[in-house]
């Protein structure tokens, strides 16, 4: 590991009158061993990188653009839309179990509905529903069933949009179509875990 730090006192003092500039770069040898069997650990967000589940999810549907992996932020949309995001946890700590998670969401503009989902024993399991939300949202996925670890990834379904209220972001003012775009500004997940043995008990 390394990190900056103020200028390094070597406790040799030739002028005290000097006024040091710099920085000092410091070194620190770290190993990461895997926990033992049994034990809970966490990986926050920075740790659990995700992306778009290619083609389409477990329910069938094809995965729409609400989120750009480039930029790793939501795309600007006026059409309702629905996404799978596929989460992976660091390669070093498989085989594990979930056993929960905190969802954090930061929604701008007239999303309308805004729906979290995830796939629990062969079928789409709603988990939480925000009408009209904005601003910062959290939800807690308590059950471990949803969180279900393939591979060491897991996934979760992402719904937006309200097509019963069109409106929303389409109006009509003396003859002309005005759009008003919604957009996922910022999302992240926090999972709560236990290590297996290497035989997957």
């Amino acid at each position: 590991m390394l990190a900056w730090s103020e200028p390094w006192v070597s406790g040799l003092d030739l002028d005290p009158g000097r006024q040091l500039n710099g920085a000092a770069l410091v070194t620190m040898p770290l190993t990461i061993r895997r926990p033992t069997p049994g034990t809970e650990f966490a990986v926050p967000s920075p740790l659990l990188p995700f992306r778009n589940l290619r083609g389409s999810g477990p329910d069938g549907q094809v995965s729409s653009a609400l989120w750009n992996f480039a930029r790793n932020e939501g795309a600007e949309r006026d059409l309702p839309g629905t996404t799978w995001l596929q989460f992976q946890a660091p390669t070093s700590l498989i085989p594990f179990e979930a056993l929960s998670a905190r969802v954090r969401i930061d929604v701008s503009g007239p999303m309308g509905l805004l729906e979290l989902a995830g796939w629990k024993n062969g079928a789409l399991e709603v988990l939480k529903t925000w009408r009209d939300p904005a601003g910062p949202l959290t939800f807690e996925i308590t059950d471990p069933d949803v969180l279900k670890i393939t591979d060491g990834s897991f996934i979760l379904r992402f719904s937006a949009g309200d097509p019963s209220r069109p409106e929303l972001t389409s109006r009509t003012e003396n003859g002309q179509v005005l759009k008003s775009t919604w957009k996922m500004e910022s999302l992240s997940v926090d999972l709560k875990a236990r290590t297996l043995a290497n035989d997957g008990s």
